[in-house]
């Protein structure tokens, strides 16, 4: 199966059921190249209602 197969052959989903996905399927070792595919075939869902912490993202500035 190719990388594009496998994309294809998933649910549109956001980026947590992605990473899921690949670490179900054994295929991180390929992650950043699935990711890519996804966004090209506009597989990736936003959720446009979520939240952040913003003790999350600042801490997240302090070890930039």
């Amino acid at each position: 199966m190719t990388i594009q197969e496998f994309v294809l052959s998933q649910p549109t989903m956001g980026i947590n059921g992605w990473v899921k996905a690949i670490e179900e399927s054994g295929l991180q070792k390929y992650e950043d190249t699935i990711i890519n595919c996804a966004i090209h075939f506009d597989r990736i869902t936003v959720n446009h209602s979520a939240t952040f912490d913003k003790e999350c993202i600042n801490l997240f500035k302090e070890f930039s």
